[in-house]
């Protein structure tokens, strides 16, 4: 987890671009970055319930389909942590989409927007001999 050097109890000058923050690993990396007094852009879809996002958090909407929205989206940040994923019962061209295409149009627009830090959470599945349209899409993310 990145923690916030800063002693105080202030906000530090990072401020982190969130993927994934309505899901569930997004929703407890959310907290802890909450924690670590960190300032969060949170990128949701308009489908998304945001009802448990603090209202401390910067909600934007976007879609990581729309490198535009990225774009917008990620302008003031340092940090992108990439918590998406489009889950296992989902079809293959969603899992692909989400987890293939979306990596690449997120690192796309953090080169635009000179952001150098991302962290990306992948999937234990993948270490394993499992075969499956989201192993394969995780996996492929990875090498992006």
């Amino acid at each position: 987890m990145i923690k916030n050097t800063n002693r105080k109890k202030r906000k530090t000058s990072q401020k982190i671009f969130l993927t994934g923050s309505t899901g569930f690993l997004g929703g407890y990396i959310l907290k802890e970055l909450i924690k670590n007094n960190f300032e969060i852009i949170a990128l949701v879809r308009k489908s998304s319930n945001v009802s448990k996002i603090p209202k401390n958090v910067k909600v934007v909407y976007g879609d990581l389909l729309d490198i535009g929205s990225l774009k917008r989206a990620m302008a003031e940040a340092n940090i992108i942590v990439n918590a998406a994923a489009s889950t296992p019962n989902r079809d293959l061209s969603g899992n692909y989409h989400a987890n293939t295409f979306g990596v690449s149009n997120l690192i796309k627009a953090a080169k635009h927007s000179k952001i150098n830090k991302i962290i990306h959470i992948s999937s234990i599945s993948i270490t394993f001999d499992i075969e499956g349209k989201y192993v394969k899409t995780k996996l492929e993310s990875e090498s992006i």
